[in-house]
């Protein structure tokens, strides 16, 4: 090496080239990482450290105690730098070039990266592929960075050497498909982001391999209906909803009513039909409900009935179901609201017509509950069905009402067309489980 010139970190001459021949520049090869430069704070004495401190005789307790802050700053500065340093995905090192491999602590590589130095000062990032491994030798992760921010397909491997999960991202944030799998290869769950929230159809398996759940979502809230399935495949019934914004309505029969009494309907979601003994049965397959009452005329256990409106079941139970369907009972002015067709001034869902057995199943149309949403000429404008007739539904309880008593809505199929009317209120004891009486569930408006 020529005389006076500085060795290089890091540059040796090739093995076929003599270490004094100066016919060539010498070439530099990929860097390694050195220790953190950031080293630890001495803890705080005024003796050396080959000495035994003698704080305890220092005559001041003032000094003591500054020496002590000073020691605590300095700990407090170590540990943000050693943060600092880890954020960036590179370590400073000032004679590494662009584009220079990094690599982990031998004796194990621990990771790989390309780094890149920011800006004019010497914060280094993340700049390319990255690659990191577990303990034992296994791959454990690669990705791919841009500017220090995640940019492309990210994949994870187990330390049995296992994919478990493969994620997309864009400029740092998961923008696309992420799927995860079980140690055992099975997936679990499959998601579509945007912008690192959920925006697509999330599906999450059950241990079997088969699904267990999916719904559609947008910025990261569900929109519809969640679909859910048995370990043995079996789906649920779902329930589908009609939302409502903000509104204001005049409440209760007409004639009752008083000078600028306005009920205030907050946005709200409400089921599109009573709550079906196909819906009912996935709440107790999943041990959340208890069964129904089964004397004459209750739907539950009858063949050919799962998509009748569930009945024999009393207040309590139709709170339990509609926890478990993460929604609850409708308010009184929100069933009102609903069944004047979003407040009109009409007794009926469907207008000032009368009842009849095309619009409603009532006393005179059989004795029996029908299927949900047959009597297409009696749903509301928004498409809601058997408001009235069919089976009573039971509501949240009223602020002013007897605390023995819960009120029902709507008339069932035992009602005269004379008493089915949308401002009609009926109470009974919360515990009656009548067949002329089922419910339907609502819940708050999902954000826009």
């Amino acid at each position: 090496m020529a005389a006076g010139r500085r060795p290089t970190d890091g540059v040796r001459a090739p093995d076929d080239q003599a270490p004094d021949d100066q016919s060539a520049p010498p070439t530099r090869l990929p860097c390694r990482t050195p220790k953190l430069a950031v080293q630890r704070p001495p803890l705080p004495t005024t003796q050396s450290v080959h000495k035994p401190a003698k704080v305890a005789r220092l005559p001041l307790t003032i000094k003591r105690s500054k020496i002590a802050a000073y020691w605590e700053v300095g700990m407090r500065l170590w540990i943000l730098a050693g943060l600092a340093l880890m954020a960036t995905g590179c370590e400073t090192k000032s004679d590494c070039p662009d584009g220079t491999k990094m690599f982990g602590d031998p004796p194990r590589k621990g990771y790989e990266t390309i780094c890149k130095r920011q800006g004019s000062g010497s914060r280094w990032v993340n700049h390319g592929p990255k690659t990191t491994w577990h303990m034992t030798g296994q791959k454990k992760m690669q990705a791919t960075f841009v500017d220090g921010r995640e940019d492309g397909v990210r994949i994870e491997w187990s330390e049995a050497g296992k994919k478990i999960a493969e994620r997309t991202f864009k400029a740092g944030k998961l923008d696309g498909r992420s799927t995860e799998w079980a140690p055992d290869g099975k997936k679990t769950k499959e998601t579509l982001y945007a912008n690192d929230q959920r925006n697509g159809i999330e599906t999450i398996y059950h241990p079997t391999g088969k699904k267990k759940t999916e719904g559609t979502y947008k910025h990261d809230v569900l929109r519809g209906s969640l679909k859910t399935w048995l370990p043995d495949g079996s789906a649920l019934a779902q329930i589908d909803w009609v939302p409502y914004e903000l509104s204001f309505y005049r409440m209760g029969p007409e004639a009752q009513r008083t000078d600028g009494d306005k009920e205030v309907v907050k946005p709200f979601e409400i089921s599109i039909s009573e709550v079906t003994v196909a819906q009912y049965r996935g709440c107790v397959s999943q041990k959340k409900c208890t069964v129904p009452g089964t004397t004459p005329g209750c739907n539950w256990g009858v063949a050919g009935r799962e998509n009748h409106p569930i009945n024999c079941v009393d207040w309590a139970q139709a709170k339990v179901f509609a926890r478990w369907a993460k929604a609850r009972l409708p308010t009184p002015g929100e069933w009102e609201f609903v069944a004047r067709s979003a407040g009109r001034e009409t007794p009926h869902p469907w207008g000032a017509e009368p009842a009849t057995c095309d619009r409603t199943q009532m006393k005179s149309c059989g004795t029996e509950t029908v299927a949900v949403c047959t009597k297409s000429a009696g749903h509301t404008i928004n498409g809601e069905c058997d408001l009235l007739g069919n089976v009573a539904e039971w509501t949240a309880m009223r602020k002013d009402a007897p605390a023995d008593t819960r009120d029902v809505r709507g008339g069932s199929y035992a009602s005269d067309a004379a008493t089915l009317n949308a401002t009609r209120i009926e109470s009974i004891p919360p515990k009656t489980r009548a067949a002329t009486v089922g419910f339907r569930v609502a819940r708050a408006a999902s954000p826009q």
